[in-house]
């Protein structure tokens, strides 16, 4: 932790309601993260004052209004859009979102290279704005004071692989050589570990509401109710399933989070009747504020399986941990570093395509065929989480109630000792006062040229996330059938809109050729996947292995070794 001297470091942070609060109808995780480092920032910072960088001073006041409670008497000051060369006053500007690029020629434009610090940060970078201003980081005149924080390891590896890529670009049609970048700190998001202390009373109320006994498991999900942009059910329901079969025991699945629309809210309710009627579903608008706060203590497991590119992070599962429950999530960018395997949950494996195989999804979503929805819903598809895993991993915290009690209290102490807002906002200014040397000592980058390349971001989605799933389908992967007849099987999966939403039947091989596939599976136990892909000419080969895995996510096929 760093040692500060005198005033603890601050910066100005760049300003509009929409990413400091959680009070709209369609709450996303980067509205969560900006309210809890705002509020983290008051409670734990050590300011003087509160500065913010906005069009006008009525978003100045609104915030300050907002926020009167945990600013207990300080002052809000306002630094106008249109005289950054105020900001030196601050020496940092915090960016909410990746696009430092602007605010770096802004800089450059006041003469000012050392005048202030920039400091952005993730939330998804699977967007085209988010690939744009990453890339476009190469192209600014970004100083070696300057910093993009990400919050998981993946997502550097994956905004390193856009920023490798763009300068093999540059470097190629102009031929630039040097080329400055901001550093790539890793610092998680937060929480505030106390709001979520055990609390008997709310605990039993909740218990009551959802009629359930002592001997009844109840499993929490919490966040939006999205097949397409955050988690599919399918391997939840057909896990819970499983478990609740084998175990005879009383299972509740407890959805607080909200739908973009009828549609998508339906397909929830249809799929949890059709994959898991041994399973008691409810729903709860998770957008009320007074229902985010109950659930926590109702529960007695916590289950996430993200297996979406627009994730990141995952700031539930540190909520869960710091309510004291054991957690069971996908192994998945960043839960796979947040949550230790034994330790605070239990990791489900995830399977995604190898790179190379997935150009024609990048394509569609840089042409416009498909829209952000329609790209992460795709790419999601191809995932697969080991349902059989995530069943055994139910399973075992279903029957053991001491194993859900050490694994929620090692995971209680992780969320305060290491994702509390006191130590995260701490990493800030720690970073923030390195920035601050460096202007005083670094050597000034450049300004790279501006000849500007074409839009690259078109890319294979299972090449820039390579890092985000436990492994890659392999040609030596072993296949083996699920039961039951594999044609009806397959024509049931055909016509489940989760499974083939939108668009996403123009990405697949014909229903005669997955059936050709299932085939060879049943013909051949634990036939290879390289033997597999021999049963299509070679210009589908591709596009069938890839369907291996939406194959396994929904259930009809398994992968061993």
């Amino acid at each position: 932790m760093p040692h500060f001297t005198g005033a603890r470091p601050n910066a100005a942070l760049l300003y509009a309601a929409d990413g400091y609060t959680t009070d709209g109808r369609d709450i996303k995780g980067r509205h969560a993260a900006g309210e809890g480092f705002l509020h983290g920032l008051l409670r734990h910072g050590g300011l003087d004052k509160l500065i913010l960088h906005s069009e006008s001073r009525a978003q100045a006041e609104q915030c300050a209004r907002a926020n009167e409670a945990l600013l207990a008497g300080r002052v809000a000051g306002w630094i106008p859009l249109s005289e950054p060369q105020a900001l030196s006053q601050a020496g940092t500007l915090f960016v909410p979102g990746p696009d430092l690029g602007g605010f770096a020629w802004t800089r450059q434009r006041c003469a000012e290279p050392r005048g202030w610090s920039l400091c952005g940060v993730t939330h998804t970078i699977a967007s085209k704005a988010a690939v744009g201003a990453i890339r476009g980081l190469l192209r600014a005149p970004i100083q070696p004071w300057d910093a993009l924080v990400c919050t998981s390891l993946a997502v550097r590896a994956a905004a390193l692989y856009l920023l490798e890529s763009e300068r093999e670009y540059l470097e190629g049609r102009i031929g630039a050589r040097v080329l400055a970048l901001p550093r790539l700190p890793v610092i998680p998001l937060g929480v505030e570990s106390a709001s979520f202390a055990p609390a008997p009373l709310l605990r039993a109320q909740g218990r009551r509401a959802l009629e359930a006994g002592l001997d009844t498991t109840v499993v929490l999900f919490v966040g939006r109710l999205s097949f397409h942009a955050k988690a599919h059910p399918a391997p939840m329901y057909l896990a819970l399933e499983r478990a609740a079969r084998a175990t005879g025991k009383p299972v509740v699945l407890l959805c607080a989070g909200w739908f973009a629309n009828e549609a998508i809210r339906r397909t929830f309710v249809e799929d949890a009747a059709r994959l898991c009627p041994s399973v008691r579903v409810v729903f709860q608008d998770g957008r009320k504020s007074e229902v985010r706060a109950r659930v926590w203590h109702a529960a007695d497991i916590f289950c996430s399986l993200s297996d979406n590119i627009q994730e990141t992070f995952g700031l539930t599962p540190i909520e869960a941990m710091a309510a004291g429950l054991p957690v069971v999530v996908s192994d998945w960018d960043g839960y796979r570093e947040s949550v230790r395997e034994g330790l605070d949950g239990l990791r489900i494996p995830t399977r995604a395509p190898a790179a190379g195989t997935s150009l024609d999804l990048g394509q569609r979503f840089a042409q416009g065929i498909d829209n952000y929805d329609g790209y992460c819903a795709y790419s999601s598809q191809f995932v697969e989480v080991d349902i059989g895993a995530c069943a055994q991993a139910f399973r075992k915290l279903i029957e053991q109630p001491e194993l859900r009690r050490k694994l929620g209290e090692t995971g209680r102490e992780r969320a305060r000792s290491v994702y509390d807002w006191s130590v995260v906002v701490r990493q800030y200014q720690g970073l923030w006062a390195e920035l601050a040397e460096s202007r005083r000592s670094a050597a000034e980058s450049a300004a790279p040229a501006t000849d500007a390349p074409l839009d690259q971001a078109g890319l294979d989605p299972f090449a820039i996330y390579a890092g985000y799933p436990t492994e890659t389908l392999a040609p030596t992967q072993r296949v083996t059938l699920a039961a039951g007849p594999p044609e009806e099987r397959l024509d049931e999966l055909l016509r489940a809109p989760s499974a083939v939403p939108g668009q996403f039947r123009e990405l697949l091989p014909t229903r005669d050729e997955l059936l050709l596939l299932l085939q060879a599976i049943d013909s051949k136990a634990g036939i290879s996947v390289a033997e597999l892909s021999l049963a299509l000419p070679e210009e589908r080969r591709a596009r069938a292995v890839r369907a291996l895995t939406w194959l396994g996510k929904h259930g009809l096929l398994a992968f061993a070794g």
